[in-house]
């Protein structure tokens, strides 16, 4: 639910308390929905549906006039700086069968650290809106500068700069009647200047045709490397270098397609003489790491930029900025803030945020269930990086494991020569050269007698002269 468009009760009803919603009965104290108004204004803005009890049951507000007035002036009267919301009322039938309202309160995520008229901060967590301690409220307040940062005009970008497109797609997933120019207004993306609209650093960022031009280190650099190490100069291995500067919805689209097209897959031969195929890495943890880091980097960092580096090993994703809020690394399971939280609200309501909270206990269990280490997160500098390890040796192994049972002649073979194996099951053919890289430190003179054992054995097949050599594979 976006802007109170077209809302309706079976909509309320299908959303589930989070970190942007939330169901409240109208007999609320005032005191407490002011504190929900700064817990919300602290964290990423969200709404509240007042009239509806923790159980969903119906109670509406018509009965509550004054609270409802209350409520509203709450946010003025008992928040300091005063937040700003927005209020719609929808039609309803409560538990009683009388025709009633519920009504729909949208906080926006504010631009400095608000307070209650007691002095208490509050930040909204997951389905809660948790009261900070001392120093807690330090650390907010010095992190919440940032979010002014993304709120600042560009007074010289002009609307022809915006993808016409990508707007259009953002309001369709709105379901808003509102035009883009009012769309950007309403989702504090633009201002109206007299007659003019002008966009702020998140606009541009979200949707402008070429934000390169007024962020130039706003990219994301996708760096392929032909081993585990990044070599420079004459053992330079960098294979792929590709720079994507796109508005951030398209950024993510394009980094998922670069990414995805340079992923392996495993092979490995179970049970019933079948072959089995698993990806690199799971879907979701790879592309959560890159989500996370282009909507949550630190932007006015300016000298760098966002780096997806995959080595043969293992994926590193690094970006600028430490760790945003109360976000440590020690609690990152259960703690969210938004360095960005216009940006983070429109991504999500474009799909490329999951659930709050769901993203970092996922990654682990999606590794985990593949066989491979959870992910590792590490602050160093300014920067931030998440390390998705392949286990490529251990996968090797196992996949020549498994058919030691079937087929009695793998036995006999060495270390070097099961991982040709496994090599061999997944691409049907290996050279010297490729052979040499598999197992580091060998001489051209123990590959070839290697392979040459392998085509003994009658696991291999010879192709080619002594000089462009190469070995195919004949099963098992």
């Amino acid at each position: 639910m976006i802007l109170f468009e077209r809302p309706t009760l079976e909509k309320i009803l299908r959303e589930k308390e989070g970190q942007l919603f939330d169901f409240k009965s109208a007999r609320l104290d005032h005191r407490e929905v002011a504190a929900h108004f700064v817990a919300f204004a602290n964290a990423d803005g969200g709404l509240l549906a007042i009239g509806i009890e923790k159980d969903g049951t119906i109670t509406g507000v018509n009965e509550y006039e004054a609270q409802v007035n209350a409520f509203l002036q709450a946010a003025w009267n008992l928040c300091v700086p005063p937040v700003m919301i927005a209020h719609k009322f929808v039609d309803c039938v409560n538990h009683n069968g009388k025709a009633d309202r519920i009504m729909l309160i949208e906080v926006a995520p504010g631009r400095k650290l608000h307070a209650t008229s007691k002095d208490e901060v509050y930040l909204r967590i997951g389905d809660q809106s948790r009261k900070l301690t001392f120093d807690e409220r330090l650390q907010l307040a010095y992190d919440r500068g940032d979010a002014s940062w993304e709120s600042t005009l560009i007074p010289d970008f002009s609307l022809d700069e915006l993808d016409k497109g990508l707007l259009q797609r953002y309001r369709r997933m709105c379901g808003t009647s509102l035009s883009s120019e009012r769309l950007l207004v309403a989702r504090n993306l633009a201002e109206q200047k007299k007659d003019e609209i002008i966009l702020n650093r998140a606009g541009v960022l979200l949707f402008a045709k070429n934000p390169y031009r007024w962020f130039p280190r706003a990219d994301v650099r996708f760096l392929r490397y032909e081993g585990t190490v990044a070599e420079t100069g004459p053992r330079m291995n960098l294979v792929k270098d590709i720079r994507l500067d796109l508005p951030l919805p398209k950024l993510l689209d394009e980094a998922f397609r670069v990414v995805s097209s340079q992923l392996r897959e495993f092979t490995r031969l179970v049970k019933g003489g079948k072959f089995e195929t698993t990806l690199e890495y799971p879907v979701f943890a790879w592309q959560e790491a890159i989500s996370n880091v282009v909507i949550h980097r630190a932007y006015n960092i300016t000298g760098t930029d966002i780096q997806v580096k995959m080595f043969d090993d293992r994926l590193e994703v690094e970006s600028p900025g430490k760790l945003p809020g109360l976000v440590r690394l020690h609690n990152m399971h259960e703690m969210h803030f938004s360095r960005n939280p216009l940006i983070a609200r429109i991504m999500t309501e474009m799909k490329y945020m999951r659930d709050f909270g769901e993203g970092v206990d996922r990654m682990i269990r999606e590794m985990k269930a593949m066989g491979l280490e959870p992910p590792v997160f590490e602050e160093y500098a300014f920067m931030f990086r998440v390390t998705l390890r392949n286990n490529l040796e251990k996968r090797q192994l196992r996949q020549t494991a498994m058919p030691i049972v079937e087929d009695k002649r793998l036995a006999n073979l060495n270390e070097r020569q099961k991982k040709a194996v496994s090599h061999l099951q997944r691409t049907g053919r290996i050279t010297v050269e490729e052979y040499l890289k598999l197992n580091p430190g060998i001489t051209d003179r123990t590959a070839r007698r290697d392979l040459n054992s392998l085509s003994d054995l009658k696991m291999v097949k010879i192709v080619g002269s002594t000089k462009d050599r190469y070995y195919i594979w004949a099963g098992l």
